[in-house]
């Protein structure tokens, strides 16, 4: 139903041409230059909005880079060195000869 074209297509029945000629128009001016006040506080403005911008796209960067790299290394480490205590801790308690807890 989707491929069928619609039943009533309107037809273009006039050509329009454009006019002959155009108005003679000036010119556009050239920019006047701001004063160095003005285009220092934009700058400034415009700085401190990029600044914003790139803080927030980094920390959602390095959250990513964190999350999806450095934290199952993190958890396999942790794990290993639980493993580690706990084997110690039981070594210990049995040359001890206290009863493991």
């Amino acid at each position: 139903m989707a491929d069928t074209p619609p039943r009533f297509v309107p037809l273009l029945t006039e050509v329009v041409q454009p006019p002959a000629s155009l108005p003679d128009s000036p010119p556009p001016a050239a920019p006047r230059p701001l004063p160095e006040e003005v285009e220092d506080y934009l700058v400034q403005r415009v700085m401190q909005h990029v600044d914003r911008l790139l803080e927030t796209h980094l920390q959602e960067a390095i959250a990513t880079l964190l999350k999806e790299q450095a934290l199952p290394g993190l958890r396999a480490e942790i794990g290993s060195l639980v493993r580690h205590a706990v084997h110690q801790a039981a070594a210990q308690s049995r040359t001890d000869g206290a009863p493991p807890q």
